[in-house]
């Protein structure tokens, strides 16, 4: 490997784009790679001076940081009315889901059996209002009285159709074994339903799936929710999403079939799309929550990637790292193409 200790690879800045140029195979080693070797290995040999107080300081700086954004954005005003309308999206679609989980009484319609007790004490109750008969103090879990077998054989001697009930013999399409079968139903129905009754009517403890939380500053959804979908604002940068929604629906337009629903979000809001709204708009809360977003993303950035690398990878006093001389994959074969 021979290098010219007068060349630096900085000569070649500023560089063109990769796109604009046709390098030969070995351009990005000959001009960029081999001379930066001998620098890389002596870093990667002695790392580099680091103080850890300093590094601790940082990180209590940045969760500083995170906390004060945090606080900013839950009292602002425009996230108070974007968590006021998420919250009551979220409430009514648990809602809507808790409806579509009742039943009707026809969802309970059981075939009659006459030696079953609940069937018999449902059968005995209607036969009795009509009849004007006093009935059992014991109920069942219904409410309904509870009619033995013991007590039904003792009315079935001067009636037919109670020894009819106790042999079996009553058909399905018999008036009060019909009504009796509707009325437990009916019980059944409303014993299942007024848990969801319950739910809908006072929708507290959510389940995670609906859980209420505060705005998060992380979630592309929420961040897409408030500047978007609140504040109308456009980022310029479509989600992977929203553009592979338009090429399916170019593509079903062409073979004569309907478009497929449109994904949740359709811009991507990362710093660099936050940043030059800052210059754009004249409220003061909408700079205050693009502020509080771009702080968020250098903070967590630095909180999430760079803090716990200077812990693990410090060693006495010196950061250790695994450094690839030749450029991310992307990089390089960018060059070549």
């Amino acid at each position: 490997m021979n290098t010219d200790p007068k060349y630096s690879p900085w000569s070649l800045l500023p560089a063109p784009e990769p796109r604009t140029v046709s390098p030969p195979d070995n351009y990005f080693y000959d001009k960029v790679a081999k001379h930066l070797i001998r620098d890389v290995v002596r870093i990667m040999m002695n790392g580099l001076a680091i103080d850890l107080e300093k590094v601790s300081e940082l990180e209590d700086e940045i969760d500083k940081t995170l906390e004060q954004v945090n606080k900013t954005l839950s009292n602002n005003k425009y996230v108070k009315e974007f968590i006021k309308q998420r919250n009551k999206a979220i409430i009514e679609a648990y809602k809507q889901d808790r409806k579509a989980k009742l039943k009707q009484p026809k969802d309970f319609i059981k075939p009659f059996r006459y030696n079953d007790i609940t069937h018999r004490s449902y059968f005995m109750h209607i036969y009795a209002q009509k009849q004007g008969i006093i009935e059992p103090t014991d109920t069942l879990p219904t409410g309904v009285p509870k009619w033995s077998a013991k007590l039904v054989k003792k009315l079935a001697i001067t009636r037919p159709i109670l020894q009819r009930l106790l042999t079996g013999d009553l058909q399905e399409s018999h008036s009060i074994v019909k009504e009796a079968m509707e009325l437990l139903a009916k019980h059944k129905c409303d014993i299942y339903n007024k848990k969801y009754l319950k739910e809908i009517e006072n929708p507290v403890n959510l389940p995670k799936k609906y859980e209420l939380k505060p705005f998060n500053p992380n979630s592309p959804d929420d961040k897409h929710g408030l500047l978007t979908g609140l504040l109308g604002l456009e980022s310029g940068k479509l989600t992977d999403a929203y553009i592979k929604w338009e090429k399916e629906c170019k593509k079903a337009e062409q073979l004569g079939k309907s478009c497929p629903d449109p994904p949740k979000n359709k811009y991507s809001w990362g710093r660099k799309q936050l940043e030059p709204l800052l210059n754009l708009t004249t409220d003061e809360n909408v700079k205050e929550i693009l502020q509080a977003l771009i702080d968020f993303a250098f903070g967590s950035k630095i909180k999430s990637a760079f803090i716990p690398a200077f812990y693990k990878y410090t060693v006495d006093g010196r950061l250790y790292g695994s450094l690839k001389i030749f450029g991310a994959k992307s990089l390089i074969s960018g060059i070549y193409k």
